[in-house]
């Protein structure tokens, strides 16, 4: 059961332009997003957007609006409607100049990712040479995003010693952030555990899936959406092992978290749908692994080579 996952940064909500309350409402936005509360996100960006849309498409609030909606809609899997708002804030950032440059790079890292994550790679390379004269040897969080989502690129493409160094690259930004223990370390040592799980290291693999979990329910909580990725790695660990209950309790959790954050209809719930399916027919519950799959099959999703979501791509995307 190839069901390791990758765990995506593309994350990176601009905050500029404070102003009272169009801030607080932003900041309430933000937070109903990072709980996963997507239709209420989805519903505080678009009535804030709609609020300041009268001061012109290159004024501060607008542009940041703009841009955290598409990051939200990157995060829900609704990757056109993300790339079209990208592209907006970011020709709007660089139209600022110095004074949208730092916000530019925050929007143009989100760009790169969304490409990369579906696959076109010649557009992600595009938008990375443009990063690299932008924040290569800095060390800001910004620079850790940038590394951390060049690595992936290099992971689609089988280069995993590129990735893995430039993981590690992240991993040395983001641990500076004192405490070292914050959500971009976690999902780093996600993704150092998935270069080895897919370089057949999985002994060496299972430490930093283990580390992320730790980590994102410490910071993030333990119902956050955040939880289902490296959920999902470590039952994979316990199925090679033959450990089927413990695997078992892992998928059903991963599986009730992606239901109650995406719904039922949502691809990420479907993978998670998926594997908890199988691990249920490895436990001798075949009935209710088959009105699973049923379920499965009435669950629309987008054409593979669209569908790789910000936080989760499946292993079996990923190998040559």
């Amino acid at each position: 059961m190839r069901q390791q996952r990758w765990l995506l940064l593309a994350a990176v909500c601009v905050a500029a332009a404070q102003d009272g309350a169009w801030e607080q409402e932003m900041r309430h936005a933000s937070r109903l997003q990072a709980e996963g509360k997507y239709a209420a996100a989805e519903k505080a960006y678009t009535g804030l957007l709609n609020q300041v849309g009268s001061l012109g498409p290159d004024h501060p609030r607008v542009i940041t609006t703009t841009h955290n909606l598409g990051n939200l809609y990157h995060e829900m899997e609704r990757f056109a409607e993300a790339e079209k708002l990208y592209l907006t804030s970011t020709s709007a950032w660089e139209r600022l100049g110095a004074a949208g440059s730092q916000y530019m790079v925050r929007a143009l890292i989100n760009l790169a990712a969304l490409y990369a994550h579906a696959g076109q790679f010649a557009q992600a390379d595009r938008v990375y040479r443009r990063l690299d004269a932008l924040v290569v040897g800095s060390d800001t969080a910004d620079a850790g995003r940038y590394y951390q989502e060049a690595a992936y690129l290099h992971f689609r493409r089988g280069n995993y010693s590129q990735a893995e160094t430039l993981c590690r690259k992240a991993l040395a930004v983001f641990e500076k952030v004192p405490g070292g223990q914050n959500p971009d370390v976690a999902a780093t040592l996600n993704n150092l555990g998935m270069i080895r799980m897919t370089t057949n290291r999985p002994d060496e693999a299972l430490p930093f899936f283990e580390q992320a979990l730790a980590i994102w329910e410490t910071t993030a909580g333990r119902d956050n959406p955040a939880v289902i990725v490296p959920l999902i790695n470590i039952a994979s660990f316990r199925v090679r092992e033959r450990k089927f209950p413990e695997a078992h309790n892992l998928l059903r959790r991963a599986f009730m978290t992606a239901e109650t954050t995406y719904g039922e209809n949502s691809p990420v719930t479907a993978r998670a749908m998926s594997s908890y399916a199988a691990i249920l027919r490895k436990v001798g519950r075949k009935s209710e692994a088959r009105l699973l799959e049923r379920r499965l099959k009435a669950i629309e999703t987008p054409a593979r080579p669209n569908r790789p979501p910000p936080h989760v791509v499946d292993a079996a995307d990923l190998r040559p």
